[in-house]
């Protein structure tokens, strides 16, 4: 009890087969008075409930607070205390707000900083491997919560500093921890769209597992989510559909990688229902709701893709997207209702900023295409800008860029992948050109662009309201829409209103 008052927090830096045996010959029974043999147990045998935060903040936060937690006994000053001081503000009582956690955790990003370069800067025999231990899991715990709120190029930040500090001296040798930014390292790679290293990660992921043994819990999930992201091993229509268990760690990104597997294989149809469901579940978990942001995006993406506008704006309105993805799903939601300049200047605003992930610099240059495609010039640039990304790995991407966008870029991909239900260009969609409406479709969609609901619009043109549904409907059906705003926005671009 009295070893773990003072290191305690070292408990973070053991891997799986170690808390299976801690597990196995830790008292059964602690005396009250054994606080800290009682938190650690409770730490060891995973029994402490790590999703519950009075906070509501990212979970990988309340996680290490309660590891530190398990050491009272720290000095006052030292690392082990100004850490536990400063997450601990962070995780107090109160309703966490995500734009102010982002700023929250760029500040730690940078006071960390200064704690490694003070680390680094002291005389060797004066360093500690227990502190140079710390500031790598640390760190760890910063890409972990980095990520579930989106800021991927400040997680690839904490990355880097967690392995100059699993080089340090003072550390030696960390093969333990070099399965932890492994892990991360693929993890983050399959967020930003870099399928190349995220594969070779995961292979070294696995070679070092060889060595050191089973890895813990979450670095397997992590190796999954970077094998699932991708898409590419996962195309097989007869591949069981997964169910994913909302309190599981990082279940928002594992959700996202079965969406966009599931729009890929079975079509977007599928993938909406599916999503739809999952977030139904979500929200009766743990989880704050804000967290799944991921799936959000997903849905708004896609349902702008498929003409359901008033859905898209919905999930935009009610969302809480990384700033980056927020103008990359506003720049789809303008072109698909018809605000083309808007969305190129979305676009191009997207394109001046730095440390936008490649995935969603991909969808960017799909809404580019997309709205170039209606202008008589530009084959040149339209065919560059094609030609500019490896679509054949990148399909997830791809499948949620607009139909004129895929049109584009599918007869450069390989027959079977662009057959794939979820890219091909519906031939039901006629193109603006052929588009042909009746007197009375015309009558009905200049009445709905008034704002009239279907009864009021049945009044003054003399028709029942069934009558006016089904015109309604049989408009929708000719311009390739899904609802009223869709309807207008397509009217518009067409010249019929």
């Amino acid at each position: 009890n009295s070893i773990l008052a003072s290191k305690g927090y070292l408990l973070a830096l053991a891997e799986r087969e170690q808390l299976v045996w801690l597990g196995r010959v830790w008292p059964p029974r602690t005396a009250s008075h054994l606080t800290h043999l009682a938190r650690a147990r409770r730490l060891v045998l995973g029994t402490w409930d790590h999703h519950v935060s009075t906070s509501g903040v990212p979970e990988h936060w309340h996680n290490f607070v309660h590891e530190l937690r398990i050491s009272s006994e720290v000095e006052d000053g030292s690392l082990v205390g100004d850490v536990r001081t400063k997450l601990a503000e962070l995780d107090a009582p109160r309703t966490f707000d995500v734009v102010t956690g982002r700023r929250e955790l760029a500040e730690i990003v940078d006071s960390l900083e200064v704690a490694v370069r003070n680390f680094e800067d002291q005389p060797a025999e004066e360093t500690s491997p227990d502190d140079a231990a710390l500031l790598g899991v640390l760190h760890l715990v910063m890409v972990d919560a980095a990520a579930s709120i989106g800021e991927i190029a400040l997680g690839q930040t904490c990355l880097r500093r967690a392995i100059r500090m699993a080089e340090h001296p003072a550390q030696g040798s960390a093969p333990v921890m070099l399965g932890a930014m492994l892990a991360r390292g693929a993890f983050l790679a399959a967020l930003d769209g870099q399928p190349a290293v995220a594969h070779a990660r995961v292979a070294a992921f696995f070679e070092n597992s060889r060595k050191v043994g089973e890895p813990r819990h979450v670095a397997k999930t992590l190796i999954r989510i970077a094998q699932r992201y991708p898409c590419m091993d996962s195309l097989n229509a007869t591949d069981t559909v997964r169910r994913i268990d909302p309190e599981s760690p990082f279940a928002p990104f594992s959700a996202e990688a079965e969406a966009l597997r599931v729009l890929l294989v079975h079509g977007p149809g599928a993938a909406i229902d599916w999503a739809t469901s999952m977030l139904s579940r979500g929200g009766l978990s743990t989880r704050p709701g804000w967290e799944w942001w991921p799936l959000h995006a997903f849905l708004a993406l896609l349902s702008a893709r498929e003409g359901r506008l008033s859905t898209a704006r919905n999930w935009l309105d009610r969302s809480t997207f990384p700033p980056s993805l927020d103008l990359v799903v506003r720049a789809f939601v303008e072109f698909a209702s018809g605000n083309r300049d808007r969305a190129l200047s979305l676009v191009e605003e997207l394109r001046a900023r730095v440390d936008v992930p490649n995935r969603w610099r991909q969808i960017a240059t799909g809404i580019w295409l997309a709205a170039q495609s209606q202008e008589e010039n530009g084959t040149a640039s339209r065919s560059i800008m094609v030609e500019s990304q490896d679509w054949e790995t990148a399909l997830a991407p791809l499948a949620l860029l607009p139909d004129a966008a895929r049109a584009l870029i599918l007869p450069n991909l390989p027959p079977d992948l662009a057959e794939l239900p979820g890219l091909v260009v519906g031939p039901d969609i006629e193109p603006p050109s052929e588009v042909r409406l009746t007197p009375r479709q015309i009558d009905i969609l200049h009445a709905l662009d008034t704002g009239r609901t279907m009864g009021e619009i049945g009044r003054s043109m003399y028709l029942s309201v069934e009558t006016v549904r089904s015109t309604a409907k049989a408009l929708y059906r000719r311009l390739g829409v899904n609802d009223r705003e869709s309807a207008l926005a397509a009217g518009r671009e067409r010249g019929f209103l």
